[in-house]
């Protein structure tokens, strides 16, 4: 998702480059089905930010995603996909700051468990 023109755009909307974005990724390399991300984008404006993660998101996908607001571990989270819109199962997102953290996963009680050991 990072290495095309959508992604240099989502930036550019941010008035920021590459040298602003930094990513940090976790992924489970045995039976868990799930993996934990953020994006960071230095100094950019949280609603920016998140709008333009959720444009980037649906660039990604060759249909049309899904997206809804849910509350998981007292966190106020965006759902984007439906089960079976994305390989890996909906994506579980939220901003603060400069930041968007977001846990993918087909396991909603994973998600759960997994957002409310994130920053909030």
């Amino acid at each position: 998702m990072t290495s095309n023109a959508v992604f240099d755009g989502f930036l550019a909307s941010l008035n920021k480059g590459r040298e602003d974005f930094l990513v940090g990724s976790a992924y489970s390399n045995g039976g868990l089905k799930a993996a934990v991300s953020s994006w960071q984008v230095k100094g950019a404006d949280s609603d920016k930010l998140f709008s333009g993660f959720k444009a980037t998101i649906q660039a990604s996908s060759k249909v049309e995603l899904s997206s809804s607001v849910e509350t998981l571990s007292g966190q106020k989270v965006t759902r984007i996909g439906d089960p079976g819109q994305l390989a890996q199962g909906p994506i579980y997102a939220y901003a603060d700051g400069d930041a968007v953290f977001f846990v993918q996963t087909p396991d909603r009680d994973l998600a759960k468990e997994a957002l409310g050991k994130l920053p909030h």
